[in-house]
């Protein structure tokens, strides 16, 4: 129990230190202050480029830089907000074409939400259009206050690579 949770937080870190680490070297998508909002009363996202968040049916807005890396058969990918609220944000590696191996999504400083390849309680998958990547499932979330509960979470990323670095 202990070792998959070490793994758990490890795979979550690693996630997010990409995530961070690559914001830098995106492209902007939108041009609205980051927000939360619910995806019930949201237009829909639109075709073409358009990367996008929603967590447990709230959708994030905001001034969103895509980063998007490959190495090898292993593609990193990051959505930040760093102009508007630089806590959120979200991280996927997928390895070949098709295998999630690590997702981080959330506020960084309530924890947030991860998946890690073969830990217990979570899922994710990829669908690939173009340079487009979308990246759902469910994450676990570890309350800070009391971190041995759990709590699923229901995802969807849209990362919009305008060019994939490495790739």
């Amino acid at each position: 129990m202990i070792r998959s949770r070490i793994t758990y937080v490890a795979a979550v870190g690693l996630s997010v230190t990409l995530g961070v680490g690559m914001a830098g070297c995106g492209s902007s998508k939108s041009d609205t202050k980051s927000t939360t909002t619910d995806t019930k009363t949201s237009a829909p996202a639109s075709g073409g480029g358009s990367s996008s968040v929603v967590v447990d049916g709230k959708k994030w807005t905001g001034n969103f830089t895509t980063s998007c890396a490959k190495q090898g058969d292993t593609l990193a990918l990051a959505i930040a907000d760093p102009s508007g609220d630089a806590t959120k944000g979200a991280g996927a590696t997928i390895k070949g074409d098709n295998t999630v191996q690590a997702v981080a999504v959330g506020d960084a400083t309530k924890g947030g939400a991860g998946y890690a390849a073969g830990t217990p309680g979570g899922k994710a998958s990829v669908a690939k259009d173009g340079d487009t990547y979308t990246v759902s499932g469910v994450a676990i979330s570890v309350d800070m206050a009391d971190p041995t509960a759990q709590k699923k979470v229901n995802f969807k990323i849209v990362f919009a690579c305008e060019s994939i670095v490495g790739g």
